[in-house]
């Protein structure tokens, strides 16, 4: 029999092979032949071109309401033909499958001359290829789309005819994955696990892709620093480890730890990680990760972060800063231009010593931080992967525009990589870390980073989005989840057309283009404000225009559904706009004398978490996205303001400054105004409450400092200055004076503390300006001691914060290079101890504080202490004023 089902498959494909190449999109079969189909596995089949089998038959029958027939032969007049198992090795060689990438296809179909035999053949590289095969062909040619795993669509009816097919496909990434929860976990149920299938994710992933941070896994310093230090950094000249040599994640390290990495360039670390894993690899018990950790098996922990193939192991940096500093690695530093430099030259010394024993198996570490730049001259071995981590991009624009620079040096240093390394891996962020109920409008820029990526011959792409929690399908999740699968698979696929079947069906057809709507205005707000969006985003750039337009589209959206399924999707995205409504900036409108704060309409706080909780929203220990615990902590920040203030408003104004002054909302200055130069000092009338762009006091105390007070008293107000009033909880009375200059534009402010009690105590306030920097610019920090002037920040740098040493410091200035103009503070020597400023000129903060603290002696019972500021803006430079 297997002779003549041999003979048979020759001759039918004999005669038709000439044919194919003039095949036409025509019809292969029509709905008259569907039942007729019969399924055709290999006798040697593995399990998984039987899957692919039984998949067939499953989804044929879902669309066309018939079950076909399955064996190991032909039989009937349309044979399917399911993986490389199903066709003699003589006739393989014709779908010429070698030449197929890793995660190759082929779905093609023949028409014998007899009209009542066809056949159609699904397969690729491997035995998963089939699986994948099939399910690409009851997408493409039967209309299933696979949504979420809990919502997936079959057509009502099947086409009226199948064309003729001849696809061959190759994705350019061998792996890729996405870590949407909401997809990971399967609650009981296989639709998670049939979700990932179908979107050519692979089985057995394990948290952790490629590993993650584990330098202090591989080499404990709670069992070699004490006797080996020369093993760890050396930084500031010392080496170091955490104090206590415990290791612990970067949020939970305390006061006074010392923190570094490995010395990289050390042989005998390298030989200790290569010997540590080479046992991990001739371990024996498969499940050995997850043995009770103890003092002789601490080195097991955390070590592996596996890929499915449980080859790849895990060599990368910890998750701060602290190269090594020391001699050796400083020299190789140099030489290569980059710290990874030096970490390289360790990764491959241990890729040599698992290679020479386990040359499948390969060592991963991570672009990251400081090690992103690529060296100049070192190379990684063959069995080296290197994991490219983009976590300092702006994620509102694509990766490669050339117009953001937070985003040039990446697309440069991604190429560099692709230059050197065969095993580049791109590790890069989807969602806003800060929370998934936050707006995070990147869809527009999913296409061409992926597209990037395989220009440069990426291997494998990891799309981290939640961490740890089976977060569900809030806001655009489920759709940006469906759109990167459809991306990882084909980076240059319609992706327009994917997401207009995924707008139509999940949502709902009346209801889709409202959606889209929403999802478009985002994009254009974000894009066209040039909205600096981190992987750790503040919501700055959303203001009630846009939130009340959004909850316009989505009651049109509700309005137009169909079902309560769709009702239900859209509520679901709808979270986001109802979270923006809740706690967002509001609109400030001045009316004379007073300042309105109108807010969006917003559903009561309860109904909302209620809301919430049954969409199946719920915190996770050790969840970078703990949504329930953010909205607690931000509701106990600001409570949920009501939903139009009315608070009174004083102004300070004259032909050269004016100031805004808003007493009941902590005593903070919202606006100034510098007229004589036509720039804004402070931005609060534009981003109250959702920017650091206030000027108000706090508690100085570690490690983030509170308001003093919800409310100060006017004690005095003229046309040209304003006296304020708190008393903070502990007795200690604080007072400030704000006045304005009659000929210039400059601000003069005394702060005054009084320790009204009966013990001494130190005066822990300070008052904080948040000043503009006029745009993401480096401001120059000056200091003044006996009339000359010294620069404190020769280098530029984003963010720094800097307590100045004791000195008879006579002022203090900002040059601000983008505007050509200088703010100059000028006090008494030794009223302000310590003196100190800070700034992150990065968007979208643009924010330097030049805080006010009365010296920090403690003060007596009954005593009164002052510290007295003016400020002003010249266009001179700081060497040239005097």
């Amino acid at each position: 029999m297997a002779r003549i089902w041999t003979l048979f498959v020759l001759g039918s494909l004999g005669l038709v092979m000439a044919a194919a190449a003039v095949t036409t999109e025509t019809s292969w079969v029509d709905e008259a032949t569907y039942d007729a189909f019969h399924v055709v596995v290999g006798e040697n089949a593995g399990d998984t071109e039987r899957l692919a089998a039984s998949e067939f038959v499953r989804l044929w029958q879902c669309t066309t309401g018939f079950s076909p027939s399955m064996s190991h032969a032909p039989s009937g007049a349309v044979n399917v033909y399911i993986g490389r198992s199903s066709i003699p090795g003589a006739l393989l060689t014709a779908f010429d499958v070698t030449s197929l990438g890793k995660n190759g296809i082929v779905i093609k179909t023949y028409s014998d001359c007899n009209p009542t035999s066809h056949e159609l053949h699904l397969l690729g590289k491997s035995e998963r290829c089939a699986l994948y095969a099939v399910y690409d062909f009851f997408e493409r040619y039967m209309g299933i789309r696979w949504l979420t795993p809990a919502f997936t669509h079959i057509p009502e009816e099947p086409p009226a005819f199948i064309p003729a097919i001849d696809r061959r496909y190759s994705p350019p990434f061998e792996w890729h994955d996405c870590t949407y929860l909401h997809t990971y976990f399967d609650e009981g149920t296989n639709a998670v696990r049939d979700f990932r299938r179908v979107h050519k994710y692979e089985d057995g992933f394990i948290h952790g892709p490629f590993g993650g941070h584990s330098l202090y896994s591989l080499l404990p310093p709670e069992i070699w620093f004490k006797e080996h230090p020369e093993y760890y950094a050396e930084v500031d000249g010392e080496r170091v480890a955490p104090s206590d040599h415990v290791v612990r994640g970067l949020g939970e390290l305390v006061e006074g730890d010392k923190i570094g990495q490995l010395c990289s360039s050390n042989p005998e670390v390298a030989e200790i990680i290569g010997n540590t894993i080479n046992k991990l690899i001739e371990w024996d018990d498969p499940d050995f990760i997850n043995a009770p950790v103890t003092p002789s098996n601490t080195w097991v922990r955390n070590i592996v972060g596996w890929h499915p193939s449980k080859k790849i192991w895990s060599v990368c940096q910890m998750d701060w800063p602290g190269a090594c500093e020391c001699e050796e690695c400083a020299a190789i530093d140099k030489r290569e231009g980059t710290p990874m430099g030096s970490l390289l030259t360790m990764v491959n010394r241990v890729a040599d010593i698992v290679g020479e024993k386990h040359p499948k198996h390969f060592i991963q570490t991570l672009a990251y931080g400081y090690s992103v730049p690529a060296p100049k001259h070192l190379k990684p071995r063959d069995n080296v992967i290197i994991q490219f981590n983009t976590i300092t991009a702006n994620f509102a624009v694509p990766l490669d525009d050339e117009s953001s620079e937070h985003n040039r040096p990446i697309a440069k240093n991604l190429t560099k990589w692709s230059r050197i390394c065969n095993n580049l891996h791109v590790y890069h962020h989807v969602p806003n870390y800060a929370s998934c109920l936050r707006m995070n409008p990147n869809l527009h820029t999913l296409q061409p980073n992926l597209q990037l990526f395989a220009r440069h011959n990426v291997w494998s792409v990891y799309e981290q989005a939640a961490e740890l929690a089976p977060l569900p399908p809030i806001g655009l999740a489920p759709l940006r989840n469906y759109m990167i699968a459809k991306l990882a698979w084909d980076p240059n696929c319609d992706i327009d057309k994917h997401k207009d079947d995924f707008l139509r069906l999940y949502y709902g057809k009346a209801a889709a283009p409202f959606i889209r709507e929403y999802i478009e205005m985002l994009e254009h707000k974000v894009v066209e404000e040039k909205v600096f969006q981190p992987w750790f985003a503040e919501p700055y750039w959303v203001d009630y225009d846009l939130i009340t337009k959004a909850q316009e589209l989505f009651r049109k959206a509700r309005e137009a559904a169909d079902s309560d399924l769709e009702r239900l999707h859209i509520a679901m995205a709808y979270a986001q706009v109802e979270y923006a409504a809740l706690v967002y900036c509001p609109k400030l409108q001045r009316k004379g004398s007073k300042l309105f704060a109108p807010r969006p309409p917003a559903p009561p706080l309860g109904e909302y978490i209620e809301k919430l909780k049954s969409f199946g929203l719920k915190d996770y220990k050790g969840c970078l996205d703990t949504p329930m615990e953010n909205l607690q902590k931000r509701l106990e920040a600001t409570a949920i303001p009501a939903r139009c203030e009315e608070v009174p408003l004083e102004v300070l104004e004259n032909d050269h400054v004016a100031l805004w002054v808003v007493p009941e909302w902590q005593g903070a200055v919202l606006r100034w105004r510098v007229k004589d130069h036509d720039i804004e000092l402070l931005r609060g009338y534009e981003h109250y409450g959702a920017l650091p762009v206030i000027w108000r006091e706090y508690t100085h105390t570690p490690p983030i400092g509170q308001p003093i007070a919800e409310t100060f008293r006017v004690v005095e107000h003229a046309s040209d200055s304003i006296v304020l009033e708190a008393e903070m909880e502990n007795g200690l009375m604080v007072r400030k004076r704000i006045a304005i200059a009659p000929e210039s534009n400059q601000v003069d402010f005394t702060l005054t503390v009084h320790n009204g009690t009966g013990e001494p105590m130190v005066p822990l306030v300070k008052s904080v300006p948040e000043f503009y920097t006029q745009g993401p610019v480096h401001p120059e920090i000056w200091t003044q001691v006996s009339g000359e002037w010294a620069r404190q920040n020769a280098e530029a740098e984003p963010s720094r914060l800097e307590i100045l040493d004791e000195a008879e410091y006579m002022a203090l200035a900002a040059r601000f290079p983008k505007a050509k103009l200088t703010l100059v503070s000028t006090f008494t020597p030794g009223e302000m101890q310590p003196l100190l400023w800070a700034y992150r000129s990065e968007d979208p903060f643009n924010q330097l504080n030049l805080d006010v603290l009365p010296n920090q002696a403690p003060l007596e019972p009954g005593e009164t202490r002052s510290a007295t500021v003016s400020y002003y803006v010249t266009k001179k430079k700081p060497k040239r004023i005097r």
